[in-house]
């Protein structure tokens, strides 16, 4: 399709007499070899305004497409970047858990029962679920069930309000993580 407004040129072959010239006719030898060869004879004529707002409309088209598409890949690659942030953040705070209250990962994901490791246990699953995961989420990550991390939390709150010991030790690990 013209997607300009300049005139479209068509060529159409023009008639030529099929036999020998009809009675009377006084033709010359020259005029006879420009009819019997094809003339053409061209028309101009711009396109109509339906063609060109069909073009228009599909060249549009295209263009939204493209950006929904672009638009669908930024979506697809926020999601990407936020769940690497999470992760990351869930990474940062089991580090900073093992460092301030001197545990190894594997014994905070272990099944201690040690009172310094199940403090620490509990702290960072009262941490985790405090950037917004799902207590089923919180005990999955510690191999504990939605009830074992909602009791941690409950006695993180319970022990920070009654021992400032905790209290403190619980700040370090808030402190650490800024």
């Amino acid at each position: 399709m013209n997607t300009s407004n300049t005139p479209i040129p068509v060529s159409f072959p023009s008639c030529k007499p099929s036999g020998p010239a009809s009675i009377g006719s006084s033709r010359s030898k020259s005029s006879a070899k420009t009819s019997a060869s094809a003339r053409k004879i061209t028309v101009q004529f711009n396109p109509s305004p339906v063609d060109q707002t069909v073009t228009h409309l599909t060249e549009r088209i295209a263009k939204l497409e493209a950006a929904l598409a672009l638009y669908a890949r930024a979506e697809a690659l926020d999601r990407e970047l936020h769940r690497r942030e999470a992760l990351n953040r869930h990474v940062l705070i089991i580090a900073a858990i093992c460092r301030v209250c001197a545990v190894c990962q594997a014994d905070l994901i272990g099944p201690s029962h040690c009172q310094d490791i199940a403090d620490a246990r509990q702290i960072a699953m009262t941490l985790l679920r405090e950037t917004g995961l799902t207590l089923d989420q919180v005990g999955s990550l510690f191999q504990r069930t939605h009830t074992t991390a909602r009791y941690a939390i409950q006695a993180v709150a319970n022990k920070e309000s009654t021992d400032p010991i905790f209290r403190a030790k619980v700040q370090n690990v808030r402190a650490a993580l800024i």
